[in-house]
């Protein structure tokens, strides 16, 4: 990790949008160099200030086996914030389908929120069953509650009311209520968005 890069400072300022354009090219340039303990802090900076001019440096991370909640926040970032979810969309299928290096599904995890906030405004018949497919697991597997909140996201639910139940029972009967609104949608979205 280079010295001159305050990182604590540069991050709490990304966050406020007063990071300079020559730290920007700083960080970018750290990031182009062999990955260290810091690359999540550094790519948070790079893409928390909207540098889009860096956007395939911060894509390549996307992939980033050694470390893949770097991997989360690039697809994350790439997809929902930046808006960008239609570029990426082959790379959200493979991370909705699993990496073998992503061993605690956090990309996957990633991936199935961003396609829930992209199906938001979009039609896509093949991702939204890959979702309900993925959410159909809801009982046993957590990548199954995160599928049935991004369903729930799809379907217009805000933020707040898009939180599976604490209470067994209750989140039962929410998932199966967001199930098969999910799977009415399905019969009538197009094939692709």
């Amino acid at each position: 990790m280079d010295e001159r890069l305050d990182l604590e400072d540069l991050v709490r300022r990304a966050k406020v949008g007063e990071v300079s354009n020559r730290e920007v090219g700083r960080v970018a340039e750290v990031l182009r160099g062999p990955g260290g303990s810091e690359t999540y802090r550094l790519l948070y900076v790079l893409l928390r200030v909207g540098a889009r001019e860096h956007e395939d440096l911060a894509a390549r991370y996307i992939r980033y086996s050694p470390d893949p909640q770097v991997a989360a926040l690039a697809l994350n970032f790439l997809c929902v914030h930046w808006k960008l979810f239609r570029r990426y969309r082959s790379e959200v299928v493979k991370a909705l389908n699993g990496m073998e290096w992503d061993s605690l599904d956090e990309l996957k995890q990633a991936a199935i929120s961003a396609t829930g906030e992209y199906l938001r405004s979009a039609s896509d018949q093949f991702l939204l069953d890959k979702i309900i497919k993925l959410a159909e697991s809801y009982e046993f597997d957590l990548s199954g509650r995160f599928a049935v909140e991004a369903l729930a996201r799809a379907l217009g639910e805000p933020r707040a009311t898009a939180v599976f139940p604490r209470g067994a029972e209750e989140g039962r009967e929410w998932a199966q209520s967001i199930l098969q609104r999910a799977n009415a949608r399905l019969r009538v979205d197009p094939l692709a968005g």
